[in-house]
């Protein structure tokens, strides 16, 4: 991994640490996020279809280590591949609009495929 990206993903993430052990799960998390961001511009979506994407794997990121419990172990894809997490979080300190909690839904869904398939595999960070 360059220096560069370690940056990249260490800002990415910064909102998210709490502590040294949520700093290194953050980290972990954060890399895992960039591939995953990586395969969804493989999929040729539009700009604001990726983009909305993305926006919402940041809110997961933030959730996940401000109200998740995984983060208290290393790293593991597999804890991400059953599907939505944290829509009572999103809808109430985002959106609870039907179509916001759509959208969100379907990163998730996005995000559980890739794990599935090990479509992470193809795209690691390292």
């Amino acid at each position: 991994m360059t220096e560069e990206i370690k940056k990249e993903i260490e800002e990415y993430v910064s909102d998210w640490v709490f502590d040294e052990k949520s700093k290194i799960y953050a980290f972990q998390f954060g890399k895992f996020l960039f591939g995953f961001m990586d395969y969804l511009d493989s999929l040729n979506m539009s700009d604001r279809t990726l983009n909305g994407h993305k926006d919402n794997l940041y809110l997961i990121g933030l959730f996940e280590l401000n109200y998740g419990y995984n983060h208290e172990e290393p790293f593991d894809v597999n804890n991400f591949a059953n599907g939505v997490k944290y829509d009572y979080e999103y809808s109430y300190k985002v959106s609870d609009s039907p179509t916001s909690l759509s959208r969100y839904s379907a990163t998730w869904n996005y995000l559980a495929k890739y794990i599935k398939t090990k479509a992470y595999l193809e795209f690691q960070i390292s």
